[in-house]
């Protein structure tokens, strides 16, 4: 890492450091990044201009999420419908997307094969676990803290193939650098903080999270995000957590009931700017560039996760409307909602979920066929496997 890039802005010090590279010791510099910045402290650094921009991009995202909020309290028409309608499509949308970013490739429908095939690529394992990473934060009451941070770190990596290299749910316990590993340690585009700094510079990071000392939340996540990725605390995973922890920061009750801010898409369609402006914090004390396109991608994706919402909304009242009114209406309407939690199954599935016989759960399916709300795909033992492949089609959207 070339020390010479780092101005006096830099919210931070430079450190010595040794990184081990086949058994040898090579030497360099790494970051340590101060304290989360207090609000006046940003605002400074941004200056009058660009306080202007942010204000106003954090009026507008807040609108965002009010109506983004709006779809789960007031739905259309006052359907009452299963929360899973909208949150399933759109964590396993989430959830690929963040995998994606690190080159971790899995479709929406690998990922529900796998409750029914029990096996899959590794990459189908990671995107799964983030969906259940996410569940378990979303029903955990209380602040998020370090010991929450290493169990979500931990079931990101559960039953990955050779995780247990990874030190699932412990700080790293060696030098990292981020970068083209081919050119090596002294040519790396960024070095974290040594792994001995991390464990301080974890509890300020948590401390943070529980009190940002008066900064909006929306600029709170911002700063925090930079923060975690900055000190990069674990020896993998810490993109995925990183964006998580955006997603569980954002719904703290005031605005958000529910983890919907989903970041990644914006981020990966804009990769090299959100690898360029979190450097540019750490070289020159860019706040002003890096909060402004945090904002910018959570206005994005809080506008297309909620255009995404009422489209899935629409679907579950059309397949309402197409099965019409019949005597077991309630179990096959309780059907329907099922398919949007996994729109990838078999007819065990739905008995399990909704009661019944064998025989009713496959009739179900063959009438939801008849209907083209479902599509029989291949055999797996003597149960045919189908897929809602509208639903599909929304979480596997970039």
């Amino acid at each position: 890492m070339d020390k010479s890039q780092f101005t006096s802005d830099a919210p931070g010090q430079l450190v010595r450091t040794t990184f081990l590279d086949r058994g040898k010791g090579v030497e360099g510099w790494a970051f340590v990044p101060n304290a989360p910045p207090s609000l006046a402290e940003v605002l400074e650094r941004v200056g009058a201009s660009g306080v202007g921009t942010l204000l106003d991009l954090q009026h507008r995202v807040s609108v965002a999420m009010g109506l983004l909020e709006g779809i789960f309290r007031q739905t259309p028409g006052g359907v009452n419908f299963n929360r899973w309608v909208l949150l399933r499509p759109l964590r396993l949308r989430e959830a690929r997307l963040s995998s994606q970013i690190e080159n971790t490739v899995a479709s929406a429908k690998e990922v529900g094969l796998l409750d029914i095939e029990r096996e899959g690529r590794s990459e189908s394992l990671e995107v799964r676990n983030y969906m259940r990473a996410v569940d378990m934060a979303a029903n955990t009451p209380g602040p998020m803290t370090e010991t929450k941070i290493r169990a979500l770190h931990t079931e990101l990596l559960r039953n990955v193939p050779r995780s247990e290299w990874k030190n699932p749910g412990r700080y790293r316990d060696a030098q990292v650098f981020i970068g083209d590993e081919s050119l090596g340690f002294e040519k790396a585009r960024f070095v974290p903080p040594p792994p001995h700094e991390v464990p301080r510079l974890m509890t300020e990071f948590a401390a943070y999270l529980s009190n940002s000392s008066g900064t909006p939340p929306l600029l709170a996540a911002g700063i925090a995000h930079y923060q975690f990725e900055t000190i990069h605390p674990f020896s993998d995973g810490n993109g995925r957590l990183g964006r998580m922890l955006i997603t569980l920061s954002l719904c703290d009750g005031s605005s958000l009931t529910e983890p919907l801010i989903y970041p990644s898409g914006y981020i990966d369609r804009h990769k090299q700017a959100y690898y360029d402006s979190l450097r540019e914090v750490s070289l020159k004390g860019d706040w002003g560039g890096w909060l402004k396109y945090f904002l910018t991608a959570v206005l994005t994706e809080a506008e297309g996760t909620r255009l995404r919402a009422e489209r899935l909304l629409e679907l579950r009242q059309r397949y309402v409307a197409l099965v019409g009114e019949t005597a077991m209406q309630h179990r096959i309407i309780s059907a329907i909602d099922f398919l949007f939690e996994r729109p990838v199954l078999v007819p065990s599935m739905l008995r399990s979920s909704i009661g019944g016989t064998d025989q009713t759960a496959r009739n179900y399916c063959r009438n939801l066929e008849d209907l083209g709300v479902l599509r029989k795909t291949y055999q797996v033992g003597k149960q045919h496997v189908y897929e809602a492949h509208e639903i599909l089609a929304i979480a596997q959207e970039d």
